[in-house]
């Protein structure tokens, strides 16, 4: 293969989206012992650029409740599995959410939830609130942690 047309194939290309330092921050509280915080949501500030949404310490109920059906988000959050806390991200896709919209958020996705190192698994809604469910998330924990039964939540 001639080598000028090898680097097309071979360049690593950037998402395009800036990732506001809030976020970072916010991640590192979550992750701290000393920190209550146990969730962060993440939404566009611009097109191009995200930033830290909401970060409580009321768990997956709150994390919920925090979730608006014709937005986009990404996040993680902890749980306690055991006596031991676990993290995991969260990609949320609003049900009234364009196409457009939806499409650039699934380019941008991997970028934005590579900021949340460590993490044990993904929980993914691409069906909105209809689908964000205490229970959903539930059975998607026990699925990548492969426990049949945990009180979890």
């Amino acid at each position: 293969m001639d080598p000028t047309k090898s680097s097309l194939y071979t360049a690593k290309r950037s998402s395009g989206i800036s990732i506001n330092q809030d976020v970072r921050d916010s991640w590192g509280r979550i992750r701290s012992e000393s920190c209550p915080s146990n969730f962060v949501l993440v939404k566009y500030d611009t097109p191009n650029s995200v930033r830290c949404a909401e970060e409580g310490t009321g768990g997956i109920h709150e994390l919920i409740s925090k979730l608006v059906d014709d937005d986009i988000y990404f996040g993680a959050f902890s749980v306690d599995i055991n006596g031991a806390k676990k993290f995991f991200t969260l990609y949320f896709v609003g049900g009234g959410v364009n196409g457009m919209k939806k499409g650039k958020a699934s380019l941008h996705k991997a970028a934005v939830l590579n900021v949340f190192e460590g993490t044990h698994g993904d929980v993914t809604c691409n069906n909105g609130l209809a689908e964000a469910t205490v229970d959903y998330f539930k059975k998607n924990i026990l699925q990548i942690m492969r426990l049949t039964d945990s009180d979890i939540l």
